[in-house]
């Protein structure tokens, strides 16, 4: 028995937990053509069905996910917010599958679903494409799965990841809501988002009475938030759970400000997230330590008014490597949450 029927026979055990099915046969016409059969070529991340299950896929060849490179490339790892960007890049590492098979060429091939690299690239431009902390930035492409054939024969290992969801796929690179999500689960997830900006506000806060009432003087984001991090002391609160991909900012208009130089702190923004709700709302924490809900037309004045006319600023500026530190601390973070 050769080498390749051994691998393909110990694949088959491997995927024994994902109920494989007797392989469909597929004509070389029909691979040519992207012809799957009932398989689609292309879901929406909502219509991905009920029994895939999230798996990370290693090869005999040593090859990796396809979508690393990607992902690496375009830095949706590290994009403004960290922690946002390091979810995105833990659940791009997966392919999906319900153990179904196809034989074609007189090969057996494991039908999986992975995101479509294609539509990652252009949707990581349009984020990537805003350098500062502005109130806005281009709306990229929504991502999708894509059909993608994996010959059993190369399969070295297959690990199911189990704490990956469907619905977490959705939150973290969908446009909109999960489809059926409740009005309770929508309620629960911008609670709980209200609540990281408290957190978020009250920290900072702290760190402005441990530092001369200045706030940092941070070129962005994620600066601000590696000095912040000892005093919230939970990585986990910088992120918003807005299903449509929002990040929390830090406001750039205060950066390095003396906090007591603020006229009216109750009325100037401190964090903010950078997109908007499905009710067109967003939440916002001012300087006083306040959050509260803002609509779309309030913000959009708001949002012209983010650096106060009366800010006196500090002149020493925040290490550029700060930057490097949050990512490191976010990998960290993420590396601790795969392994437990």
């Amino acid at each position: 028995m050769s080498f390749g029927f051994i691998r393909i026979g110990m694949v088959g055990m491997l995927l024994a937990p994902y109920a494989m099915v007797v392989a469909q046969e597929l004509s070389t016409v029909d691979l040519v053509k992207g012809n799957y059969g009932k398989y689609a070529t292309v879901l929406k991340l909502a219509e991905l069905p009920e029994g895939y299950s999230a798996v990370r896929l290693s090869f005999s060849s040593g090859s990796s996910d396809p979508i690393s490179s990607v992902m690496t490339m375009y830095g949706l790892g590290r994009q403004v917010g960290g922690y946002n960007g390091a979810e995105k890049y833990r659940v791009s590492q997966c392919s999906w599958t319900n153990g179904d098979t196809v034989r074609s060429i007189n090969k057996e091939f494991l039908v999986t679903y992975q995101l479509d690299s294609d539509v990652l690239i252009s949707s990581a431009q349009a984020e990537n494409a805003v350098i500062s902390d502005s109130p806005s930035r281009p709306a990229g492409p929504e991502p999708t799965l894509k059909i993608h054939l994996i010959a059993l024969d190369s399969i070295q290992a297959i690990n199911p990841c189990p704490e990956i969801t469907k619905q977490e796929l959705v939150s973290t690179f969908g446009i909109g809501r999960l489809v059926g999500q409740t009005p309770e689960s929508f309620a629960a997830r911008q609670s709980a988002t209200v609540s990281n900006l408290k957190q978020v506000a009250l920290g900072m806060i702290m760190y402005t009475n441990d530092y001369d009432d200045a706030y940092p003087y941070a070129q962005s984001t994620p600066a601000a938030f590696f000095v912040e991090l000892p005093y919230v002391k939970n990585i986990q609160v910088f992120k918003s759970l807005n299903p449509k991909g929002s990040i929390i900012r830090f406001n750039m208009g205060i950066s390095g400000g003396l906090a007591s130089s603020i006229d009216s702190p109750a009325e100037t923004v401190m964090f903010y997230e950078s997109e908007a709700w499905d009710d067109g709302r967003r939440a916002v924490a001012y300087c006083d330590g306040h959050v509260k809900w803002v609509k779309a037309e309030d913000w959009a004045t708001l949002s012209t008014k983010l650096k106060p006319a009366s800010l006196q600023r500090v002149k020493q500026a925040l290490p550029a490597s700060y930057d490097l530190e949050w990512k490191k601390a976010v990998a960290q973070y993420a590396g601790r949450k795969n392994q437990g």
